[in-house]
């Protein structure tokens, strides 16, 4: 933002569904509190935000990050005092340009005045978020570093303000010394704190309603939280940020203590992440809005590094990896690989969001979907495994049920070329193409409700686990289903090696003797790198009616991922032949632990 700057962290809102606020301490020794406004929820093509220029609130000050929120039409404006601990606050109404100073935060839910006397304090700047018709502030305290919380309604008697409640867990009260980060999803109250005494990062929640009656005489803030859990390993953060996207999926930005910002998520009560947000750095909390439906439409403000005050602005997930030549669609997804080097402790989350439904198949005989893990081996022409498949079947020709099925696969590479032609070689011996592994498990046979396919709340996972050389040698299928088998998985393994009775290879009598019969340990190899599609089964182009969801990809530490929109020199890159109409959302440049990439069906 030009010409404008701030000593401290700036926050945002959505304000009346329809523009952004902004709003920020001064620069230098001026306590003053500016905001500015722009009236959509998306920049421009270029990123850019159609800002008003700054307007001083009032002649009030602050010391601290301001928080500012909408509900009901209204801003609304907390701050802690420029010279005491005092939380203040100030209103804009609907329809109005001119911000009223509502002095000292009082609460107290009383509809009769005298018996508000609380004056909440803070020695950080305050947390506020709108949801639920209701205002929740959260504040750490000015003589300690435990968390306070009150809430106020939008309905009847509005005004009347919860008395303040220390948040109490079943392992203590959590302690800060920075400002906490709140978000709502639903009537669930997320809320990740930065450690006393660490840079870690710690989460409870809080699923009470607060104000079931809608008239603030009701606000009950004295429920169960759950007890605090670290979020990730190894972290170094200095002050967090929360927000909920518009489809329910909480994510955190946080600033580490090297200045540096970094952000994830979390599903189905399990974090994913961290990824780095690349080119940029701060020396205070990040400040998330949430302007649509998913992780790629949520916006990030931030103070400059270190010693610069400036406010900048731009996408929580930062530059996006362009698509590769085929598109993000069908049998072409992004590769992802670990720089070459074998990737280890591979696991494929998929989430349905929405109904995936099997319509028909154009192409082959078989009926329903399929999830392929393709992975790829080295480069060479003594390279047995040039690449291997991992893939989740759902055959659907059973309906009402839905068959989920596991298959393990590893295919000689194609290496050597003969008469212009890519011909299968093992050791320079042609082969015939067939695979050298196929091996499936039955994982679980399901009724689906009704739907053709895959209901949403549905997850499935794909889980590789590796030998002391990098060998891929298990591949366990797994699919949760919402109200069924107390929420467990079921779950199959797939060993290739030693079981009884060993299986054969697949490949023709032709090839060296050492290749054929049982399965040996020269039929495994490790990844190094590998494309997730969402597909038709068994050589088959399918239409699908419906389906959307997410797809997170996590590996060991020790082999963090980048995505890419073409091969990597290093492997022996195959193009599957199965097709359907899926589409796949962009992932973020950069390496990170873990990715979370949108799918959907395209008409």
């Amino acid at each position: 933002m030009p010409g404008v700057g701030t000593t401290a962290a700036p926050s945002w809102t959505v304000h009346d569904g329809n523009s952004v606020w902004l709003a920020w301490k001064g620069s230098g020794t001026d306590t003053g509190i500016y905001v500015s406004s722009a009236p959509s929820l998306q920049p421009g093509s270029n990123g850019v935000y159609a800002f008003t220029g700054q307007a001083k609130v009032l002649e009030i000050g602050t010391s601290a990050s301001p928080a500012i929120a909408s509900l009901n039409g209204t801003l609304y404006l907390f701050y802690k005092g420029a010279s005491d601990n005092y939380i203040n606050w100030a209103t804009m109404a609907s329809g109005s340009s001119t911000w009223v100073d509502q002095h000292r935060l009082v609460l107290g839910n009383s509809v009769i005045a005298t018996n508000n006397n609380q004056n909440p304090q803070t020695s950080a700047g305050p947390t506020v978020v709108a949801a639920n018709n209701c205002l929740y502030l959260f504040y750490k305290g000015a003589d300690d570093n435990m968390i306070r919380w009150t809430v106020t309604s939008g309905g009847a008697n509005p005004g009347l303000w919860a008395f303040e409640t220390v948040v109490n867990t079943p392992n203590g009260n959590p302690l800060t010394t920075v400002s906490p980060a709140v978000a709502l999803q639903g009537q669930t109250i997320n809320l990740v704190i930065k450690g006393q005494s660490d840079g870690n990062l710690y989460w409870m929640t809080y699923a009470t309603p607060v104000n079931s009656s809608d008239n603030n005489l009701d606000l009950q803030t004295n429920g169960a939280w759950t007890a605090q859990t670290q979020i990730f390993s190894g972290v170094s953060a200095y002050a967090p940020a929360l927000v909920c996207d518009g489809n329910g999926v909480i994510w955190l930005a946080w600033t580490g203590s090297n200045g540096g910002v970094s952000f994830g998520g979390i599903q189905n009560n399990r974090w994913i992440g961290p990824s780095n947000r690349l080119g940029i750095g701060s020396s205070d909390r990040p400040a998330l809005i949430s302007t649509g439906n998913d992780n790629t439409t949520i916006m990030m403000a931030w103070k400059g590094a270190a010693g610069d005050g400036g406010i900048y602005y731009g996408t929580m997930i930062g530059p996006q990896v362009s698509a590769p030549g085929g598109g993000l669609a069908d049998a072409s997804n992004y590769w992802i690989y670990s720089n070459c080097n074998p990737i280890k402790g591979l696991t494929v989350i998929i989430e349905v969001t929405q109904d995936i439904v099997y319509e028909s198949t154009s192409v082959g005989t078989s009926k329903g979907l399929s999830f392929q893990l393709n992975a790829f081996s080295k480069v060479g022409p003594n390279i047995i495994p040039g690449w291997q498949q991992f893939i989740y079947n759902i055959n659907t020709a059973n309906s009402p049920t839905s068959d989920f099925n596991g298959q393990f696969e590893t295919w000689p590479g194609q290496t050597t070329i003969i008469n212009g032609k890519p011909v299968s070689t093992i050791g320079g011996v042609p082969t015939n193409g067939s695979d050298l592994i196929n091996l499936a498990a039955d994982v679980h046979s399901l009724l689906t409700n009704g739907v053709n396919g895959i209901p949403a709340g549905y997850i499935l996972v794909i889980s590789l686990g590796t030998d002391g050389g990098s060998n891929v040698n298990s591949a366990t299928f797994s699919v949760t289903a919402p109200n069924l088998n107390g929420g467990k998985p079921y779950a199959d393994t797939i060993t290739p090696i030693n079981p009884n009775p060993p299986p054969v290879n697949q490949l023709d009598s032709s090839l060296p003797p050492a290749l054929q019969g049982p399965i040996i340990q020269a039929d495994l190899a490790p990844i190094l790198a590998f494309q997730l599609v969402l597909v038709g089964p068994d050589g088959c182009a399918v239409k699908l009616s419906s389906g959307a969801g997410t797809i997170t990809y996590e590996a060991s530490a020790a082999t963090p991922l980048t995505a890419l929109n073409s091969p990597p020199s290093c492997i022996n890159n195959v193009t599957t032949g199965e097709s359907a109409n899926s589409v796949y959302g962009t992932l973020p440049q950069g390496t990170s632990g873990s990715f979370l990439q949108t799918f959907k069906v395209s008409s």
